[in-house]
């Protein structure tokens, strides 16, 4: 056995670990609670402690937890526990995979007979319990408990909802292997169904229909349905519902590749994690992978107008909406936009047309357009949402639902593209703003981010130095919408953060018993219908800044249009001077040249570092790649203006910079007589800085050397910047 498999081998059985060592404490008693507060918990305990593992041992058996959660879905009369029960029945789907077949007979009856609930919460449940089903369980397995459902189905619900399930089921199929036999034993329920007195049930059939013709040919589905098929109607629909289907399954067929893919790259580079994304110690699953990702990039510059900047000058406000609408239908064709392409001065344009323009239908479809450039550029977008936040901020004091609705699906799309820490200052100046409507729309704006965010990814700072005390100023606004709001808003961190965090930035609003109440209240509820865990775009966002920081912290304090050594360039080492570091960094504002990066840091943990500067030769622009200027470093600037704005100097006293020296060198001679980092740092006084975190969990950030960015040398690579703004430089970071 070579060593490739030895890995993989310890790396499956690691991870799959016996869940039932790991329940809450007295579980099996607090579960049959009589009250529904006790069995909320423990099963959002368990919740959590499954989220902990990314797989678990399918050796063992989960009858009792099973058989115990089969009772709270069909008999539990409280939707918030029932809820957690489907929720948690998920998890063990997401973590035995095809092992859960074993329990399909034990629980899957009981939850299709749930469909009958008409709370959305639960009906979300479900339909997330049972894609999870579908996609690692065999039709084979599945035929029974779902003939047995739709044979004691009266409720019109229950049988469109079990029919669009199976639909989703065939969806799964290709044509060389067709379930043949689940196909025969459900036809005789669909076309019962197709007659239906209720016209949802009647669709539903149709829909399954389509999918089975997608699978066999015309005639084998007419003669085991000819009465369906003999109806000229029904029969138009199903041939509709084929094409619809075979998109269907292109689409699963494209996820399935992203998740083999994924699950290869996973366990070739020895990751415990299987399949899913990992937040500091959270594994959250994204198994589905993003449409647009699977676009092909455009290029629009031929498309657009030629005197397109004319026209939206225009004193004609009907020239500017025309030439605007143009540019909108152009974007809503071309959704993913070519990085080689560079369009920040069109968007510019936009901004100011936003900011400016008095006609509301023209700064409605300029909107539009901004946020179809944030759509079709995702990350690269980044550097210009916090002053695009300004400008919709400030637009929320226009009533009129033309140009209110398109603010706030632009504020949504773009909070999925750049951290909230920068675009902070905007938020916080938005919520003290004079207008109702203002603070009003900002406050739920930020509810409606709060509520993707979990503990791991949203970062606490902002919450106890930014959004604390302005959303408990707002909380005793003489607006009420506005104090809803902000109660809202509140709740939503409590969901994420604990009463503990809540009772520490908002004590004013927790000394007060309505407004205490009401932010429990809604803490309740958003933890009803999102959970605990993160989004998936969330997630993304997350993990791709917390890489950007870490490699970032291997770089110069000198900005890169200044130059710095790469290979091939000469490196003799002459310790010039020795000073404190308080001396040299400034403490700089937005856009700043020189910016202390010793304050990027991690959410949970603090390191004291220590700089050097590199002197770069005069060949270094001749040496640029034309490509330079990737996603990576566009997305850059955001991540680092980020930590520039969460830690501003209204708290000098956390500074890492306090009482710490670093030595400034020069460099000459071959690169090659510098192979490691190490060894080019002659001189280096660094005390250790230790800083306090109230987090429940305080490990140490894996920081990022990517010593192979240009060859051997792990000095950084230098990137053209183009006209999106100057990089932020960010200084050599050592480990103490």
């Amino acid at each position: 056995m070579n060593i490739g498999n030895q890995i993989t081998l310890k790396v499956k059985e690691m991870d799959e670990v016996d869940i039932t060592d790991h329940l809450p404490p007295g579980f099996f008693g607090t579960i049959r609670s009589a009250n529904w507060t006790e069995r909320r918990d423990v099963l959002l305990a368990l919740i959590d402690n499954l989220s902990q593992y990314p797989r678990i041992d399918p050796k063992i058996k989960y009858n009792e937890i099973l058989i115990e959660l089969k009772l709270i879905i069909s008999k539990d009369s409280n939707i918030a526990v029932v809820t957690l029960a489907l929720r948690t029945l998920t998890e063990f789907v997401k973590r035995l995979r095809k092992n859960f077949v074993k329990y399909i007979p034990m629980v899957l009856l009981n939850i299709l007979e749930k469909f009958k609930e008409k709370k959305a919460a639960v009906k979300e449940a479900i339909v997330d319990c049972l894609s999870l089903v579908a996609e690692h369980c065999d039709a084979a397995s599945l035929t029974g408990p779902i003939c047995e459902a739709l044979e004691k189905a009266t409720n019109p619900n229950v049988k469109a909802s079990i029919d669009q399930w199976i639909y989703c089921i065939l969806c799964q199929y290709s044509r060389t292997a067709v379930p043949i036999a689940f196909i025969r034993s459900v036809t005789p329920y669909l076309v019962k169904h197709s007659k239906d007195s209720d016209p949802n049930v009647r669709e539903r059939s149709c829909m399954v229909f389509g999918a089975i013709l997608r699978l066999v040919e015309e005639k084998v589905t007419a003669s085991i349905a000819n009465e369906v098929f003999c109806d000229k109607t029904k029969s138009r629909k199903i041939i509709e519902y084929s094409g619809k289907a075979q998109k269907d399954f292109e689409a699963y067929e494209q996820a399935r590749i992203g998740r083999d893919i994924a699950l290869e790259s996973c366990t070739q580079s020895g990751n415990m994690e299987y399949y899913g994304e990992s937040v500091d110690g959270l594994i959250q699953s994204d198994a589905t992978i993003s449409s647009w990702e699977l676009l092909t990039e455009t290029k629009i510059s031929d498309k657009i107008p030629r005197d397109i900047q004319t026209k939206l000058a225009s004193k004609h406000w009907n020239d500017r909406k025309e030439t605007l609408a143009i540019l909108c239908g152009i974007l809503e064709s071309n959704p993913r936009l070519s990085p080689d392409e560079d369009h920040s001065e069109l968007i510019e344009i936009l901004h100011k047309i936003l900011e400016k323009d008095v006609n509301i239908n023209v700064a409605a479809i300029a909107v539009k357009c901004i946020a179809g450039f944030a759509n079709g550029l995702r990350y690269r977008f980044a550097t210009f949402i916090p002053k695009i936040y300004i400008s919709v901020f400030e637009k929320f004091k226009e009533k009129k639902l033309i140009l209110r609705e398109p603010l706030i699906e632009l504020c949504d799309i773009l909070a999925l593209l750049t951290p909230l820490s920068a675009y902070i200052e905007a938020v916080e100046v938005a919520l003290q703003k004079p207008n109702p409507q203002v603070k009003t729309q900002t406050a739920l704006f930020l509810s409606r981010l709060l509520c993707q965010h979990n503990v791991h990814t949203l970062p606490l700072d902002c919450v106890r130095q930014r959004l604390g005390p302005a959303l408990t100023k707002l909380s005793f606004d003489a607006d009420p919408e506005s104090r809803e709001a902000s109660l809202l808003a509140v709740g939503a961190i409590m969901r994420i953060a604990g009463e503990n965090v809540v009772n520490n930035c908002c004590s004013e609003i927790m000394q007060d018993d309505n407004k205490s109440a009401k932010v429990r209240e809604n803490s309740e509820n958003l933890i009803r219908k999102f959970g605990l865990n993160a989004s998936a775009p969330i997630l993304k966002l997350h993990q791709k800044t917390k890489s950007i920081i870490a490699a970032g912290k291997v770089g110069s304090y000198k900005a890169p249009s200044a130059g710095a050594r790469m290979k091939g360039s000469k490196c003799n080492i002459t310790i010039t001077k020795k000073m404190p570091c308080r001396t040299v960094i400034s403490k700089s504002k937005f856009n700043s040249a020189m910016v202390p990066a010793g304050r990027i840091q991690s959410v949970r943990s603090a390191v004291s570092t220590a700089s050097v500067e590199v002197k770069s030769g005069t060949d270094v622009i001749r040496n640029l790649k034309q490509n330079s200027s990737n996603e990576r470093d566009v997305f850059f600037d955001a991540a680092e203006e980020m930590d520039i704005i969460s830690h501003s100097s209204s708290d000098p006293d956390n500074s890492l910079l306090k009482n710490e020296t670093y030595t400034v060198e020069k460099e000459e001679g071959p690169s090659e007589q510098c192979p490691d980092f190490e060894a080019a740092t002659a001189e280096e006084s660094i005390p250790l800085h230790s800083i306090s975190r109230e987090m429940k969990q305080s490990d140490t950030t894996n920081f990022i050397f990517p010593s192979v960015r240009n060859g051997d040398s792990r000095l950084p690579t230098p990137t053209l910047r183009g006209v999106s703004g100057s990089r932020i430089p960010i200084p050599v970071h050592r480990r103490t």
